[in-house]
């Protein structure tokens, strides 16, 4: 895997950055998850682009492929949105290919939902359903040494008892797949 990579800071419009097909289950699993509060409820008036740049390809047309760093994609959305254009951070990763960007948007996801707020009585057990059905059994398997991610297997991993993923299961409500998410309230703020 080569991993050179080199900062950019281009001007692009929504038409100029997509999440890449291979990131595409990291990207669905993120925009899931339970979090305490919504995308952006915390800071409604940004006064500086996010830090985290988005980790991306370039393809022969000049179009970025987001793989990585996808609250800060989110943001660059909102930037965009009505024709505009927006000044962005990229890492731009020239020599990726395919099965590299799905293996390391898995562990950038991974990297920052240990950062985010999950929600607490739900958020733990919720991924683990997530990446244990969405997630290809041989990333699995590069990733966290099985096909499978049981409960124990991820408990251990998590640091948390079995008991514990146990009670989340039977807390999460009914339709909790459907809750609204981070791209909902993208969508939602892009329509409005």
């Amino acid at each position: 895997m080569n991993l050179q990579r080199r900062l950019l800071t281009p001007i692009v419009s929504t038409n100029g950055i997509r999440i890449h097909k291979q990131a595409s289950v990291a990207y669905e699993i993120w925009t899931s998850l339970p979090r305490q509060f919504v995308s952006g409820a915390l800071v409604k008036h940004r006064l500086a682009a996010p830090l985290e740049p988005i980790h991306a390809v370039r393809d022969g047309r000049g179009v970025f492929h987001a793989f990585a760093a996808f609250a800060t994609y989110q943001s660059a959305l909102v930037d965009t949105s009505g024709g505009r254009k927006t000044r962005v951070s990229i890492l731009h990763y020239p020599d990726l290919d395919g099965d590299d960007v799905e293996l390391l948007a898995l562990e950038c996801l991974l990297d920052s939902i240990e950062l985010d707020c999950l929600d607490r009585k739900v958020g733990l057990e919720f991924l683990r359903r997530l990446l244990d059905e969405e997630i290809d059994k041989r990333i699995l398997q590069s990733l966290f040494g099985t096909a499978r991610l049981s409960r124990n297997t991820f408990a251990r991993l998590a640091g948390v008892s079995v008991g514990a993923l146990k009670t989340q299961h039977v807390a999460q409500p009914q339709g909790q797949l459907e809750r609204p998410n981070a791209r909902q309230a993208v969508v939602k703020k892009l329509s409005s």
